[in-house]
């Protein structure tokens, strides 16, 4: 019983991803002055084959359960070949800037972890896991920062690159071919800082333990 409620809500949640993806890409038309846009143009800008079944379904349901976006008026009487617009609804529920498009993905994220594995990535392109721990000031291994990595990582906003780098993918941008900043070159001098404030907190706490250890046994 279990298996089967999470089967069914991993494929809600991959029927969901499709849906704000469509809904993305017509967004990102709009901004760039292109009112209207055909399902063939949109699996063009984000890779996938058209004839496919899953997405072909997933923009009827903007059309047809969402009503967020509608075939403009004189068009082909086709769901898939017809000029396609935002509707007023869809207009409103779509992110407008590429900072409101990733201020929403950091609501949905898992923990704070996440969120700051988010913007060191955004900041410096690539990390490797043992460089987002240090600028995260908390163990590799640890459960939250490990659950952050997860979480990103099966959202699909985080994936390895080929030499086993974190990075942000499109899907982490609005219009990644203008979105996604230049990143900045991390300095060495950084990790030092953060990995000896992370000593000194773990030396702290550990005093701090011991402290209280003690005054515990005084008082029994």
């Amino acid at each position: 019983m279990k298996n089967d409620q999470g089967s069914e809500e991993r494929r809600l949640a991959k029927e969901q991803d499709r849906r704000e993806k469509l809904l993305n890409a017509v967004m990102c038309h709009r901004i760039k002055g292109n009112t209207s846009v055909t399902f063939t143009q949109i699996a063009m800008d984000l890779g996938f084959d058209e004839r496919l079944t899953k997405w072909r379904k997933s923009w009827c349901a903007l059309i047809l359960d969402d009503g967020f976006i509608a075939p403009v008026e004189g068009s082909p009487p086709s769901m898939y070949t017809a000029d396609h617009q935002l509707t007023e609804k869809g207009k409103n529920h779509g992110p407008q800037s590429n900072q409101e498009h990733q201020e929403r993905i950091k609501k949905r994220l898992l923990n704070d972890k996440a969120i700051q594995i988010f913007d060191w990535l955004l900041m410096y392109g690539s990390l490797g896991r043992n460089e987002l721990a240090l600028l995260l000031q908390c163990a590799s291994g640890q459960h939250n920062f490990s659950y952050g990595l997860k979480d990103l990582r099966d959202r699909r906003f985080v994936d390895k690159n080929d030499r086993g780098k974190f990075y942000l993918t499109d899907k982490a941008f609005l219009d990644p071919t203008k979105d996604r900043p230049v990143p900045m070159e991390l300095d060495p001098s950084l990790l030092e800082e953060r990995a000896a404030s992370y000593e000194s907190k773990k030396r702290n706490n550990k005093t701090k333990q011991g402290k209280q250890k003690s005054n515990k046994r005084t008082k029994s």
